[in-house]
């Protein structure tokens, strides 16, 4: 967003109004997948391993699914919200090649979720981190280059952002494919290491769990996005400032954000150890 406002304002516009649309779409899903991360830290506090290899399957079958559904839905729907917002013909532009931008990383952007859940829950919260830091560079670069048309590429302003996000997903799935399918640790609990087969009852239970997460941390997300919808009438202005001061909100949300799903890795352990109450008189 930072780069995007360096473009000019219709491009920092387009992008928050494309941004702000996918925040929630996409907290949203992450929580429901997030149902892995409990049951994941379950079986590995009772011992029960051979269950991990199932979570993550059903929990990459629902990624899928999931993105599927994303696809379709912003294909045929976004046209027609981004058009009841009042947006100029050049933010509507913008805010809709943006969203295809980010389309093309949708489906390793969900499918990643499963793989880092099993990293984060295992202990390898370090790894996770310097997968991102070698992403973000990286992304930036995207970032640059796309936005301001270097290396003989067209100038792409907001859209660019889009893009580079989208390829930046791709990279951090192949990161963590490759981790999980290469580390000894992990290579146990391949999703279809030993049997490749869905069970209704387990998809049933992962949504039980999934969906009011989801719903949940949708709410948080959705109070701060569904603003810039609101104020869209006002101008590309006041979208593209909106958009900078939301900027660090987002920064500031994802530090209690990460102590909570630390907090519920510790406990899904401790509760499949059976170790309830422990050292509490």
């Amino acid at each position: 967003a930072s780069m995007s406002g360096q473009a000019g304002n219709v491009d920092l516009a387009g992008a928050a109004i494309g941004g702000n649309t996918w925040m929630p779409i996409h907290t949203c899903i992450t929580g429901i997948l997030m149902a892995a991360m409990p049951q994941v830290a379950y079986f590995l506090g009772a011992r029960e391993d051979h269950k991990i290899q199932d979570t993550i399957r059903h929990g990459l079958f629902l990624a899928v699914c999931f993105s599927m559904l994303v696809l379709i839905g912003g294909s045929i729907g976004l046209p027609i919200f981004y058009g009841t917002l009042g947006l100029e013909p050049a933010v509507y532009h913008i805010a809709i090649w943006y969203s295809a931008g980010i389309g093309l990383g949708v489906l390793p952007f969900f499918c990643m979720g499963p793989l880092r859940i099993l990293v984060d829950t295992m202990g390898y919260t370090l790894l996770t981190m310097k997968i991102y830091l070698l992403a973000l560079p990286i992304n930036a670069c995207l970032n640059y280059v796309l936005i301001f048309g270097k290396c003989g590429l067209p100038r792409l302003g907001g859209i660019g952002a889009g893009i580079a996000t989208g390829l930046t997903y791709w990279l951090l799935f192949a990161l963590f494919a490759v981790c999980v399918s290469r580390v000894g640790e992990f290579k146990i609990y391949l999703p279809c290491k030993d049997d490749c087969r869905l069970n209704l009852k387990q998809i049933k239970e992962y949504l039980r769990i999934g969906v009011p997460m989801g719903f949940s941390i949708f709410l948080e997300v959705a109070i701060f996005c569904v603003v810039a919808f609101f104020i869209a009438k006002f101008g590309t202005d006041t979208i593209a400032a909106h958009q900078a001061a939301m900027n660090m909100s987002c920064l500031i949300y994802m530090i209690p954000m990460s102590f909570s799903m630390a907090l519920t890795i510790v406990i899904g352990i401790e509760y499949g150890a059976k170790r309830i109450g422990h050292g509490v008189r």
